[in-house]
């Protein structure tokens, strides 16, 4: 699960325990969804009509409660901007936060209204940490269709998986890669395949194992902020799909990666 920004700031809810926990480990995500469906959100906006906020300034709206919102303009584009708590707001929004108004529905009403005007839509934009939505998962969550955004709300099992050998890996992607990990100084070993899930129809894509040198000194957020600046850079828009975990033990990467040698060892 792509996860963007530095994980510097604590999680307020279940919701955000759920996503950085979905960004560093595949298996998580059913989870992440779950909890997505049934949790509110934030965005910046106000109801359509006469109706008066709460004591927290907010407006609480129901599935048929029409509502405008703000599109937040991120690197020149406008994007349908959703919040998992008011922290993630007011990281976003600075001083500008005091002076808002914002609506809180569920995360289906929210992608319900935003999603026709606005096809981006990203989780806590311009905080520590958060995620874009692509088109599928926006109309799944919109349908409610959990079973199909993962195949088991539990955590799945290693049989759910099918992993292989890389039958191409990128170069240049790979190039920029071994040198960022360089450059940083904290990644011990790297590893490198193929995984698919064939319940949900998920294609062939790389799958990343990082162990760090020192758990302790090392925000996993940062990494895999910067991988996903560099699949960005270095991939074709159709093969961004990249799995990221943190491995912390032999049987960790003999269960994801096999007998495989590491791509990358610090010298």
């Amino acid at each position: 699960m792509p996860l963007f920004g530095k994980k510097k700031d604590k999680p307020e809810n279940r919701l955000e325990e759920l996503l950085l926990g979905a960004s560093n480990d595949v298996t998580k995500r059913a989870q992440f969804y779950k909890a997505l469906l049934d949790s509110d959100v934030f965005c910046i906006g106000e109801p359509k009509g006469s109706t008066a906020p709460d004591k927290e300034g907010s407006f609480q709206t129901t599935e048929n409660t029409e509502f405008s919102f703000y599109a937040m303009d991120l690197k020149g584009e406008k994007v349908g901007a959703i919040f998992s708590s008011l922290a993630r707001m007011k990281e976003a929004l600075g001083d500008d936060f005091k002076n808002a108004r914002w609506i809180r529905t569920s995360a289906r009403n929210m992608f319900k209204a935003i999603h026709p005007q606005l096809p981006r839509i990203f989780l806590n934009p311009r905080c520590s940490f958060g995620h874009e939505f692509n088109d599928k998962e926006i109309q799944l969550v919109i349908e409610g269709r959990l079973s199909e955004l993962d195949s088991n709300l539990g955590v799945q099992s290693r049989g759910d998986y099918e992993t292989r050998q890389p039958q191409e890996l990128p170069q240049a992607f790979m190039d920029v890669l071994m040198k960022y990990f360089d450059e940083r100084g904290d990644i011990a070993d790297a590893f490198v395949s193929e995984v698919s899930v064939p319940s949900r129809n998920e294609p062939w894509h790389l799958m990343f194992g990082i162990r760090l040198r020192n758990r302790a000194k090392t925000r996993f957020g940062e990494i895999l902020a910067g991988i996903d600046r560099i699949a960005k850079a270095k991939l074709p828009s159709d093969k961004r799909m990249v799995d990221i975990i943190e491995v912390v033990s032999e049987a960790n990467i003999e269960k994801w990666f096999g007998q495989t040698q590491p791509f990358y060892k610090k010298n």
